[in-house]
């Protein structure tokens, strides 16, 4: 008799199996009619015992507890869900499975492990991923809502909350290890610099300090007075990281150029010569928690094997590797002013959490968070470094 749990079909229809001497119970979710489908097999009836059998050693078995090892952010206990009365939370389960499978995510009881660790053996695609982290971004950037990003924040706050976001990082950077487009730019050449036309200038926040950036940092050293071990150079600036021509297709069906803006900065650490995602806050910007969480869908989108070997292909400046450490860094630049950016506190705490440990997936990616207030005077910026979140080696924990 088989052991009950949860079964993949040869056809990717995940089931839920369970039996006793007499009977066995099989029950799914049927996608196009939006239920719960159950089926109760009497192994005394030769046929149902056929079907029975055939079942059993086609499927791939996954225990209830493996399941629920995934971590997901499903708000619930898999292992303490009963059949009988939890079906709404059975089609949440069914579902998140399913969307797993589709994205090549689903790495449990060791069988995909290794592809799931080491992103270069992903499936290399012809579509861009759309990753659920940048879903969720474009999700809070959409509802334009300050009372939601606020009560988002303060949730995450909690350690325990923010888990959920290392669980939307790694899948996320699992998903786009799947694009891979090493021949083409991060931005199409520029033989004039729209931006330069406000150098000197202090608005638009955003595009001054590119200008004041390229002029100044393109291959100087930018120390921080207020942390010595920061250090910084300017690379680019407006960059995609999904940049493909010639008609990208988009794994949600969205067909068309995707060359657009993204990035606000590219930067280097003269440290350790990574590349940083900067990301620019202007005062009249959304709040500090929704550019972090930017920062963080960009992050994912450079810090893929593939997306590493293209940025040192594009840019000699950066230094990029991949052997287990981090790999970018990310920079919050915003505008100085009499009070701190909206959610700030929030945000830095946040972040403190989220690289707290560096056995877990965002702090196994990037290297430290900078938070960077920039001030405009007589022509030119200063800056300063108002907060550093870094990662912590598992043995400084206590």
């Amino acid at each position: 008799m088989a052991k009950p749990g949860i079964y993949r079909t040869s056809d990717s229809k995940w089931v839920h199996y369970s039996a006793n001497k007499k009977t066995a119970k099989l029950f799914w979710y049927q996608q196009d009619e939006h239920t719960l489908r159950e089926e109760k097999l009497n192994l005394s009836d030769s046929d149902d015992k056929q079907r029975h059998d055939e079942f059993v050693s086609d499927a791939v078995k996954y225990t209830i507890g493996e399941v629920a090892s995934l971590g997901d952010t499903l708000p619930f206990d898999v292992t303490r869900l009963k059949r009988d009365h939890h079906r709404d939370e059975w089609c949440d389960v069914f579902l998140r499975l399913t969307e797993l499978d589709r994205a090549g995510q689903l790495a449990i009881d060791g069988r995909r492990q290794e592809a799931a660790a080491m992103p270069s053996a992903a499936v290399v695609s012809d579509l861009i991923p759309q990753t659920r982290l940048r879903r969720f971004y474009e999700t809070l950037r959409m509802l334009d809502a300050q009372s939601l990003g606020e009560a988002i924040s303060d949730y995450l706050t909690n350690p325990k909350r923010a888990e959920r976001l290392h669980v939307l990082f790694g899948e996320s950077l699992r998903h786009f290890s799947r694009y891979e487009n090493p021949n083409e730019p991060f931005c199409p050449p520029r033989k004039k610099h729209s931006i330069d036309a406000y150098y000197g200038k202090s608005q638009p926040f955003a595009k001054c300090l590119q200008a004041f950036l390229r002029r100044n940092m393109t291959g100087h050293q930018l120390s921080l007075p207020d942390d010595a071990a920061a250090g910084f150079s300017f690379v680019d600036y407006e960059i995609s990281p999904f940049r493909t021509t010639g008609g990208a297709a988009f794994e949600d069906g969205k067909v068309g150029a995707s060359g657009g803006g993204g990035v606000d900065l590219l930067l280097r650490d003269d440290g350790s010569g990574l590349p940083v995602v900067g990301e620019i806050k202007a005062d009249t910007d959304r709040d500090l928690f929704l550019a972090f969480v930017q920062a963080l869908t960009y992050a994912v989108e450079l810090a893929t094997p593939h997306q590493l070997l293209r940025l040192v292909t594009h840019y000699d400046a950066l230094n990029c590797h991949d052997y287990g450490g981090p790999v970018v860094d990310i920079y919050i630049i915003f505008e100085s002013g009499p009070e701190l950016p909206r959610l700030y506190k929030q945000t830095t705490r946040l972040a403190d959490h989220l690289m707290a440990n560096a056995a877990r997936p965002i702090a196994r990616t990037i290297g430290c968070v900078r938070f960077i207030a920039a001030d405009y005077a007589t022509g030119r910026f200063s800056f300063s470094c108002r907060h550093t979140a870094e990662r912590k080696d598992v043995s400084e924990i206590s």
